[in-house]
């Protein structure tokens, strides 16, 4: 039986047979030094080992304690960390939030090859708060780090112009908070600041207008949703009149409303609108009242008939 020679899956193909191996992630992917990356922030992630169970154990020398081995209560597997450290640099270079970053990974060839993904997968890598939880673990200056040597490659390389990375390269810029301190009390012109520190201009101005040196909260103001609000008044709808759980309504809000909807964003519209809770929708059923027995004279029996 013949097999396509195209892949070493038959069920499956490889990324480096559906994409252009000159694309600018293709390349940046082989020239970056991903294991260097990933000793850099692996202390961060280093999952702690249970400690066994001491039980005795009789020899003919006596009582002997013997470490025994207990069931890990871990959980599921973490996300590969080349994959969060791809994640991150693409939620910044392509200006795609935490939810669109993760969906789009699913849907391009690309940016899985550029994960280190050798098979296509149409999923999402992982949740969008995993990717969060990911930042939170690495900090301002961690975050700052990774994108700063992803950005000085792809710049080095000459992959992606410099004005297409403007935004990532402001985002990566190492400020802290005593150099921000000084740029704010300075009078100096922002052109001689941004070379002093080895910053951009936009940085200069954004820190002489802030009242605090500390950084401020990333979450957005208006939360990005892609249901309309007459698509969400359907979704809502449809809910109370139908009693649907989460999983048909995402389906019936696919085909009928909104293909690029998302299971998370059909949750959040539904818990504004206070009809997360499906329990909580359905009417609810009076129960009979209980029967008291019926009361015989001592020393009688009761036959069933």
């Amino acid at each position: 039986m013949l097999t396509c020679p195209a892949t070493d899956d038959f069920f499956r193909s490889r990324i480096d047979h559906m994409i252009d191996l000159r694309h600018p992630l293709a390349v940046l992917s082989s020239r970056m030094p991903w294991q260097q990356i990933e000793a850099s922030v692996a202390h961060l992630f280093v999952r702690k080992a249970r400690a066994g169970v001491a039980m005795p154990d009789l020899d003919l020398f006596g009582e002997a304690p013997v470490v025994i081995g207990r069931k890990s209560n871990a959980g599921r597997p973490r996300v590969a960390l080349r994959i969060m450290i791809a994640l991150l640099y693409l939620k910044h270079a392509f200006n795609e939030s935490d939810e669109g970053v993760v969906e789009r990974w699913g849907e391009t060839p690309t940016w899985q090859f550029f994960s280190g993904q050798a098979y296509f997968e149409h999923r999402r890598p992982c949740d969008a708060s995993t990717l969060v939880k990911f930042r939170q673990l690495l900090g301002d200056e961690g975050v700052e780090e990774l994108l700063a040597q992803t950005v000085n490659v792809a710049v080095a390389l000459k992959l992606i112009q410099p004005q297409e990375l403007q935004r990532v390269l402001v985002d990566s810029t190492g400020t802290t908070p005593a150099i921000r301190a000084e740029i704010a009390a300075s009078s100096a012109s922002a052109a001689s600041l941004a070379q002093r520190f080895g910053i951009t201009p936009a940085t200069v101005y954004k820190w002489k207008n802030r009242s605090s040196v500390q950084d401020g909260s990333h979450t957005a103001h208006r939360l990005q949703t892609t249901l309309t609000p007459a698509q969400e008044h359907v979704v809502v709808q449809l809910r109370r009149t139908l009693l649907l759980p989460l999983d048909d309504l995402l389906a019936v809000t696919r085909e009928f409303l909104c293909p690029k909807a998302s299971r998370s964003g059909i949750d959040r519209c539904l818990r504004r609108h206070g009809v997360g809770n499906l329990n909580a929708l359905k009417p609810a059923t009076p129960r009979e009242p209980h029967k008291r027995f019926k009361s015989y004279e001592p020393g009688s029996t009761c036959t069933s008939t």
